[in-house]
């Protein structure tokens, strides 16, 4: 171990220590996150690249296989993805989310699927009833509590490990130094500003499930990142061989859930150019620099988890191309501090640095606004009042906003984030454009003038 990973790895298990993490609150937050119905295999939905890519990825690893475990399998997209491609295999995906496993269970009938099945299970207790060829996870390791007894208790009955995990650091954090969602989001807004000029409206999904859920329920997931000799040890002494992908999108462009034979089209495009720069990456020993790795881990493999310190992470500046909801956010004027409930009022300056002029008027305006969110996890904790445009903003133009902004009930510390929503469309910051974020305190006593 390096003296950076022994300085920082106490820094990790204090942080560990002090979080609220728990089973109980990690299902609720993902019985919120898979409420939305959708098609996820369609290459109309964002989210399909990062099923199809897993999938590729998973199933370059469990040949011979004939009886595959999907631990943490969610809403059973991806292993419905490697059933279907793999007839002669079984597999029985796991998860504690009753919510997800109906989900599963609708997607492997509507694909009409006879050799994928689901049941709901705590995989901090889990013990299938008979030997599994193999085990997979798809984001899923690094939201057990007790990792190291997990692969205790489940390496006796299997053959291989397979997971596509974050990349992790000494410090547990997701190490996106390398984050390559710039290519996509440059190309899903090119694909807007064709579906534009073709006049193609995409088809809406329903307005309830176009966006997820707010996080309402004190639901928090489970964040338990792992930097790559963590996992040589954590499997040990099976070999660990690893490469790694940027597939795993976080933002998906605006409509995510909207479909048009455009968005099919660019969605399949992407993929395939996906699949060529992770070639090109493989080629340049740089892969494992990527966001996301692929970790095998059986007797027998050529271990492979060493990450050069040659390649450059410098993440870019900004999109290289011009979109629809290009917003820039300067110049807060309001107060940092307020009471419980309190509502105050604020200015701040906006730009339209895009190419489509914003309604302030209509079935789908585009109104100011802000989201209270956790200052340590960055989870949405609420939403604020909506603040109409005081007119259309055209590409090129700026003015400030004059915005009124409601306290949350509960008193503590927040992080205010302010942006700009295109109701029933996209939230800015789903399109890429980050909103304007600042530390808040919320307390009982404190009473300010309603300025």
């Amino acid at each position: 171990m390096s003296l950076w990973q022994r300085a920082t790895a106490p820094l990790r298990r204090l942080r560990w220590a002090a979080a609220r993490w728990s089973t109980d609150r990690d299902r609720t937050f993902h019985d919120q996150l898979f409420t939305a119905r959708y098609d996820p295999f369609s290459f109309s939905y964002p989210g399909y690249l990062t099923i199809r890519r897993f999938a590729d990825l998973a199933e370059e690893r469990l040949a011979g296989a004939r009886t595959v475990l999907d631990l943490g399998c969610g809403p059973g997209e991806i292993t419905c993805e490697l059933a279907r491609r793999m007839p002669a295999t079984q597999f029985t995906g796991i998860d504690h989310s009753c919510v997800a496993i109906a989900r599963a269970k609708e997607h492997a009938q509507h694909l009409q699927l006879t050799n994928a099945e689901f049941a709901s299970a705590d995989l901090e207790t889990y013990v299938p009833a008979a030997r599994a060829d193999a085990i997979v996870l798809f984001d899923a390791f690094h939201h057990l509590l007790d990792p190291a007894g997990f692969i205790s208790r489940l390496r006796p009955l299997t053959g291989r490990f397979v997971l596509i995990e974050p990349a992790g650091s000494w410090t547990g954090s997701w190490n996106r130094d390398f984050d390559l969602d710039w290519i996509a989001l440059s190309i899903f807004r090119m694909r807007d500003r064709l579906e534009q000029q073709l006049g193609i409206e995409p088809s809406a999904a329903p307005p309830s499930t176009d966006m997820p859920p707010a996080n309402t329920g004190g639901g928090e997931p489970t964040e338990r990142r792992y930097a790559a000799d963590d996992f040589v040890k954590l499997f040990a002494p099976w070999p660990v061989e690893m490469t790694g992908t940027i597939a795993g999108l976080q933002d998906y462009g605006p409509r995510p859930l909207s479909s048009s034979p455009v968005r099919a089209r660019i969605g399949e495009t992407i993929y395939r150019l996906v699949v060529d720069i992770e070639k090109l990456l493989k080629e340049s020993d740089a892969d494992l620099r990527a966001k996301h790795w692929v970790i095998h881990a059986a007797p027998g493999l050529a271990a492979r988890h060493t990450i050069p310190a040659s390649i450059a992470t410098e993440p870019p500046a900004g999109l290289p191309v011009q979109g629809a909801y290009d917003a820039a956010y300067a110049n807060y004027d309001g107060p940092i501090t307020g009471a419980a409930g309190q509502v105050f009022s604020a200015a701040i300056e906006i730009a339209n640095r895009g190419w489509q002029t914003w309604p302030n008027t209509g079935d789908a305006p585009v109104h100011l606004t802000c989201r209270w969110l956790d200052p340590r996890t960055h989870s949405n904790v609420g939403e604020g009042l909506r603040n109409p445009l005081p007119a259309p903003m055209a590409p090129g133009s700026s003015r400030v906003i004059p915005m009124r902004i409601q306290c949350p009930d509960k008193a503590g510390k927040y992080m205010l984030s302010i942006e700009l929503v295109h109701e029933g469309v996209t939230w800015f910051s789903d399109a890429g454009v980050a909103p304007m974020r600042m530390r808040f305190t919320v307390q009982r006593s404190l009473r300010l003038p309603d300025s």
